[in-house]
């Protein structure tokens, strides 16, 4: 069983399998929880309190999921590699022979002094075929993929969003509930959303896009 407690508001939060939305009014409330998310959101699993960076991944710009950056493309690389060593062993010492006898013959042939490491960089080979994750089209296939990268390769038990409730409709958060439960991942997400405070410098825009 996993809770989540915030600290501000006192409330202890049990979340099962899909997704939790927290929607406040308060922009100092929602701030403060933003930037001391460590003191503020405690996690505990089976009653105990686990690390926030070890059971959760914090993302505070739902517009900028990166399925390919740094971190998503070294662990990707590192499972494909223990891949490649359990199931293709053969094949990968028949393109390593081929290249050693290929570097072989071309320190045979040059006329300066060279060498190489007798071992194939499998992340660096897999890496020269452009190797990465598919992006698609549709934001919410990129949002659902992302979360399953950070449950089952990060095995984070948590993705925390800031303000995912801006970015999609109640149709989609239909589609993306039904996909986590489906999937077992559990989402919490913290939106602020402002009561009407519309002054002579602002423009509200209903629902049905009508100016209020």
């Amino acid at each position: 069983m996993i809770k989540v407690f915030i600290e501000s508001i006192s409330k202890n939060i049990e979340l099962k399998t899909g997704l939790y939305r927290i929607i406040l009014e308060n922009p100092n409330l929602y701030r403060n929880i933003a930037i001391n998310i460590e003191s503020e959101i405690v996690i505990s699993y089976d009653n105990k309190t686990i690390p926030f960076e070890k059971a959760a991944v914090a993302i505070y710009d739902p517009f900028n999921i990166d399925l390919n950056d740094s971190k998503n493309i070294k662990i990707l690389y590192k499972l494909l590699e223990r891949e490649i060593h359990e199931s293709y062993g053969d094949e990968l010492r028949n393109i390593e022979h081929l290249l050693f006898d290929m570097s072989e013959k071309l320190i045979l042939s040059s006329n300066v002094n060279i060498d190489y490491e007798p071992q194939v960089d499998i992340s660096k080979l897999l890496s020269c075929f452009g190797i990465k994750y598919v992006v698609y089209d549709e934001y919410l296939l990129n949002l659902i993929q992302f979360i399953r990268i950070q449950h089952e390769l990060f095995s984070k038990k948590i993705v925390l969003f800031f303000g995912l409730s801006t970015v999609l409709n109640e149709e989609e958060f239909e589609m993306f509930n039904e996909e986590l439960i489906k999937n077992e991942f559990k989402v919490l997400d913290i939106s602020f959303y402002p009561k009407n405070t519309k002054t002579d410098n602002s423009l509200i825009i209903d629902e049905d896009w009508c100016i209020l």
